[in-house]
């Protein structure tokens, strides 16, 4: 849902800078923030003191409206956070920054209480998604030798 997002958003003016970052397991301030500074055509200077990347930072989004997607994200560190996001105080009103993970307790210590819930899909309609991304074709029927695989990933998947 966020990839679709931010896919629809790039041919928009709506923001002037745009940036998506996975950020996983490892929960690395300085890494996280350098790879955004990139994506926003902040060239590829090199940087070893996190405060020097991050005014850096903050002066490329400095009154600029952005869209940041944070995916998958696992830190619960609150400190993190707060380091993390003092460079994108400074972009201009109507910025956006939109975090993926399954940590429901991440987001309620982060202060959003109405987190969007994605539901598990059914079985059929996982099937359906598997077979569109391996053969391009909505179901197994012109490979019924492939169904018993299919349907083992997507079982391993949930």
């Amino acid at each position: 849902l966020a990839r679709l997002l931010y896919e629809e958003m790039q041919g928009k003016d709506h923001f002037e800078l745009k940036a998506w970052v996975c950020v996983s397991d490892e929960f690395d301030i300085f890494n996280i923030s350098k790879i955004i500074l990139q994506s926003i055509g902040g060239g590829n200077q090199e940087f070893t003191d996190l405060n020097l990347l991050q005014v850096a930072l903050k002066e490329k989004i400095s009154k600029k409206r952005f869209l940041l997607v944070l995916d998958d994200v696992w830190s619960e560190s609150y400190t993190d956070w707060e380091i993390l996001e003092r460079p994108f105080l400074a972009g201009a009103p109507g910025s956006k920054i939109i975090i993926t993970t399954r940590k429901l307790s991440l987001l309620n210590k982060l202060g959003y209480n109405q987190p969007y819930n994605l539901s598990v899909l059914s079985h059929e309609n996982a099937l359906s998604l598997f077979c569109q991304h391996a053969l391009g074709e909505d179901n197994f029927n012109s490979h019924p030798t492939l169904k018993p695989h299919g349907e083992g990933i997507v079982e391993k998947c949930d």
